[in-house]
């Protein structure tokens, strides 16, 4: 029994305590089971048995053949107890488990496969410093790739991880020869005393490992963008029926407002001049509707302008409308509107009233429309995929009003540009109007 728990401290201890890390590590925001802790525990305990079970049975095989089968039973079903382990500890669905623990067993296994190379070259070192140099390695693989291919996905946590199974299918097939294969293998470098050939081993197993991580990662992100794209398109056909239903509000206010300026005249003389003129404020308001030449652009400008009286924001407007005519009107609605959504989110956070400014202009620059719109901001910024990330907590549900007007400045064949300096927020967008005229 001391030889046993000998061997499961000596070889399996860092393979189990890496599978988890790496399973953590990808599915911190998923949802835990209560007692987590304790189901944390148990499920160690089962690796420990499983352990103590499969060297046993190992260190009694008779010959090579059948302690390397036993080898590939123990890898594999330690694959199986860490993805029933995440099922038991927390909220997912199978195919997410399996995920996770691919992840995760990819990055241990490329981490173990250098370690066995510097081991390889550099043979003796003491049991102490080995396990120190493994555990350098170990936090150099994992927060590379973690910070540079795995943040986004883990940080989006359930939403952000892809629930395909032809994807999982794939990436375990990959494990799964990677295990058999290498145990094969190295177990006949072993006996050949072929250094060369361990080397080479080692060096196929990062690749299959690593493409493994990168089968699992393309299909999330492409699954993650057909959402993401898919919502956007919601968005926009959304957007669309709001259009006409604010253009009908529009044009009965507008036909309201007419009706009242002919009976406050017909007021004039018999009511209090003060009261008259106070009224006669109240319906200019309402009535001074933008004008620019762009039905669906005066609609969104009016109805802004009101928002941002509400706010105490100063929203100032130079607008040439009639440019814009080569764009269908639900696509100005569009476009302006998540411009001006943006912008005014940015600055009502603002103390400073004089940076309560919002910028819109839309001119011609010979066959092209430049939109130019800029605020001030407070905070910092982050950029992905060439978009400012949202600020708010629950970001599955926000950030698609920039990816709408991405959306809508590609369809018209333009070019999107967002910069930031000195806390001012500057949108461009340069559509070109002649190509789409031909």
């Amino acid at each position: 029994m001391a030889e046993l728990v000998g061997i499961f401290f000596r070889d399996d201890l860092n393979v189990v305590l890496s599978l988890l890390a790496g399973t953590m590590l990808m599915g911190y925001k998923m949802p835990r089971q209560r007692h987590c802790a304790v189901r944390i525990a148990a499920s160690l305990a089962a690796m420990f048995c499983w352990s103590l079970i499969i060297n046993s049975l190992r260190l009694a095989a008779d010959h090579q053949t059948a302690y390397g089968s036993l080898s590939i039973v123990k890898y594999l079903v330690l694959y199986l107890l860490t993805v029933l382990a995440v099922l038991f500890c927390t909220r997912c669905t199978p195919v997410l488990a399996v995920f996770c623990v691919t992840i995760a067993y990819c990055l241990e296994h490329i981490s173990q496969r250098l370690m066995g190379g510097i081991r390889l070259l550099r043979p003796g070192i003491p049991i102490l410093a080995d396990r120190f140099i493994l555990l350098l390695i170990s936090a150099a693989v994992f927060g590379l790739l973690y910070w540079k291919l795995l943040r986004p996905v883990a940080q989006a946590g359930n939403e952000g991880i892809s629930d395909n199974r032809l994807m999982v299918v794939l990436a375990v097939c990959v494990v799964c020869m990677d295990i058999v294969i290498n145990t094969y293998a190295m177990g006949e470098a072993s006996r050949l005393n072929a250094p060369n050939l361990t080397l080479c081993i080692y060096a196929f197993s990062i690749v299959c490992s690593f493409m493994a991580l990168l089968v699992s990662l393309c299909q999330t992100r492409a699954e993650q963008a057909g959402r993401e794209s898919e919502v956007t398109r919601q968005l926009l056909y959304s957007e669309r029926g709001q259009y006409l239903r604010e253009k009908a509000a529009a044009d009965a206010i507008n036909i309201k407002c007419h009706d009242l300026k002919h009976q406050i005249a017909a007021l004039d003389g018999r009511v209090d001049p003060r009261e008259l003129s106070d009224i006669q404020d109240m319906v200019e308001i309402y009535d001074s509707g933008v004008s620019t030449g762009n039905a669906a652009l005066d609609i969104v400008l009016s109805n802004k302008s009101l928002l941002c009286l509400s706010k105490r924001i100063a929203a100032t407007c130079i607008a040439d409308g009639k440019r814009l005519a080569f764009m269908s009107e639900a696509d100005t609605y569009s476009l302006f509107s998540n411009i001006m959504d943006n912008a005014i989110e940015a600055v009502e956070r603002l103390e400073d009233p004089e940076k309560r400014v919002v910028c819109l202009t839309v001119t011609a620059r010979n066959s092209f429309i430049l939109i130019h719109q800029e605020n001030y901001y407070e905070g910092e910024l982050t950029f992905a995929d060439g978009l400012p990330q949202t600020v708010k907590e629950d970001k599955r549900y926000h950030g698609f009003g920039m990816r709408s007007i991405r959306a809508l400045t590609e369809k018209y064949g333009g070019d999107l540009r967002l910069d930031v300096q000195d806390g001012v927020y500057v949108l461009d967008i340069l559509l070109p109007v002649e190509e789409r005229a031909a």
